[in-house]
């Protein structure tokens, strides 16, 4: 057991102890917030300026899903590269500064020749590689 106290003074932290540690702990509180910069929120500059067709709607770029895309024809293609050229129209942006999908972007600015070329080229490249295919072993 333990032993009584002789000098009749009450044992635990003494209140110049408590504050040293508030004080402590506060000033590490203030180093780790004034360490920690604050981060711009930049965004890049756009390469080419939006074209006069497609205004920029100040919007962030967000993929689309669709999958029935009526033109150009994706039925030649075989299932998985029809899969792939979709996923690929649906993630890529048009570069007219819009910030649609190349394949979302002609239904809603039908005069854009930027997403028209684009959705050509993509199409076209994955039939290239279906071409390609075959003749690899």
């Amino acid at each position: 057991m333990s032993e009584p106290n002789p000098s009749g003074a009450v044992s635990g932290p003494t209140p110049t102890s408590v504050a040293v540690i508030v004080v402590t702990v506060a000033l590490l509180a203030l180093l780790a917030w004034y360490l920690n910069p604050r981060r711009p929120d930049y965004k890049p500059a756009p390469l080419d300026p939006p074209s006069a067709v497609c205004r920029n709607p100040g919007r962030e770029f967000v993929p689309t899903n669709l999958t029935a895309i009526p033109d150009p024809d994706l039925d030649r293609l075989p299932a998985d590269k029809k899969m792939a050229a979709i996923r690929r129209l649906n993630t890529t942006a048009c570069t007219c500064g819009c910030q649609l999908s190349v394949v979302y972007c002609p239904g809603l600015n039908p005069a854009c020749e930027t997403s028209k070329q684009m959705l050509g080229k993509i199409v076209s490249e994955a039939a290239e590689k279906t071409a390609q295919a075959p003749g690899k072993k």
